[in-house]
């Protein structure tokens, strides 16, 4: 017996160990797994690494401005009027737990370790209501993930924060929890306006009329209460980061990382209005899509999240946690796809040398971009398909059917 196959043993030993726990033992190992490896990390990044790289190296990049925007809203000023702000208010309001807590590089890094174990738990809790085995893999293989840890640890970036707000309207719709989920996605689109795209599924469910009415108009009013003031009091400077995620406010923020960059640097991308309609229709078509095959609301979330990624230019390679997590359960099914989500990100990583200019092909090598980006969203696609989860998914939303389709 080789090596590969001790440490499958042991591995798949301890897996089934883990699977025999009660459902409370579960979750305490899956958050103490998840302090273990994130705080090693910390712990070698306090050592060491962040005395040979310093804070302003890339690493921890808008640590300073979430920072002044804590700062302002702790000492009682306005967001937008008094200081600089490029964000939905929600997050800088959730900000404010780490600069209070001193806003140092450790604080955020142990802040936004929490969010990938809540992530993590968010995942169990929802899957184990079709597959109790399926729910606590995906949370080991979420937490294991080196994108999971890099993010919220050397680079310390807030997307698991941003994935955390994202999952929560789609887990409480999942679990029934129709009026909760509205009120959760409201929230979650101040926050970074990623739950935006969950907000058609409110219209495409089969609900009677009244019901999916009623949801819209939480969702309306939780944004009334939450932008409302900001509209009133500085208007111009608050619906600034609502131009640059719609349509790419021109010479300011970062535009992202996709073939649709690397268009734009060469004065090829289609106007703002042109994209906002393409990633529309993509949208709107994947639920219809999505609709008359009565999938449920969790392969649903996936083929939008997955058509999105495809079509919205403003892109960056941690944003991929999102439909990461959301297909993590169909690769829970068959672990030898777990490898794609390793190729899935250095598709992303690679095209954004070509997008940042870093590398300007010519000739024939101009295909090379498309070609990463195109594997990226077919690898996404792919997994979708192939994933054998449907069985949990029709369990999960056990009153969706298909709708008639023509043979």
């Amino acid at each position: 017996m080789g090596p590969l196959s001790t440490i499958r043993d042991e591995v798949s030993s301890s897996l089934e160990t883990f699977y025999g726990y009660p459902h409370r033992k579960k979750v305490w190992t899956i958050v103490l797994l998840g302090l273990v490896l994130h705080l090693g990390l910390i712990a070698v990044d306090q050592a060491a690494y962040h005395d040979v790289i310093p804070l302003d190296y890339g690493r921890g990049p808008d640590i300073p401005a979430w920072v002044a925007r804590g700062e302002t809203i702790l000492e009682g000023d306005l967001l937008y009027r008094d200081v600089r702000t490029e964000t939905p208010p929600v997050i800088n309001l959730v900000m404010t737990v780490p600069v209070a807590a001193g806003g140092s590089l450790l604080a955020f890094q142990l802040f936004f370790t929490m969010c990938n174990i809540l992530v993590a738990l968010l995942l169990y809790e929802t899957i184990r209501r079709c597959d109790e085995r399926l729910g606590a893999l995906v949370a080991i293989l979420y937490l294991i993930n080196p994108f999971t840890l890099f993010h919220a640890t050397f680079y310390t970036q807030d997307e698991p924060l941003v994935l955390l707000f994202f999952l929560v309207p789609l887990a409480l719709m999942v679990r029934g929890m129709f009026y909760r989920s509205a009120v959760a996605l409201g929230i979650g689109i101040w926050t970074k306006m990623w739950p935006l795209l969950l907000a058609p599924m409110y219209i495409f469910e089969r609900r009677p009329l009244i019901d999916r009415a009623k949801a819209m108009a939480l969702i309306g009013g939780v944004s009334a209460v939450i932008i409302v003031p900001f509209l009133l009091i500085c208007p111009e400077d608050c619906t600034w980061f609502i131009r640059f995620y719609l349509l790419g406010a021109e010479g300011e923020g970062n535009p992202g990382y996709s073939f649709w960059s690397f268009l734009d640097a060469r004065g090829l991308r289609p106007p703002g209005w042109a994209m906002l309609a393409l990633v529309g229709t993509a949208v709107l078509a994947g639920y219809w899509y999505a609709d008359r095959r009565g999938w449920g609301r969790w392969r649903t979330a996936t083929l939008v999240t997955v058509l999105f990624f495809v079509t919205y230019p403003k892109m960056h390679s941690g944003f991929y946690l999102l439909p990461m997590a959301l297909l993590l359960p169909y690769i829970a099914n068959d672990l030898k796809l777990y490898a794609l989500t390793f190729a899935m990100f250095g598709t992303v990583l690679a095209s954004m040398k070509f997008a940042d200019g870093n590398l300007d092909p010519s000739g024939a090598m101009i295909a090379g971009p498309l070609l990463l980006t195109l594997t990226t969203d077919l690898i996404l696609l792919y997994l979708l398909y192939r994933g054998p989860f449907e069985h949990g998914d029709v369990t999960i939303d056990s009153h969706r059917r298909p709708r008639a389709v023509p043979s």
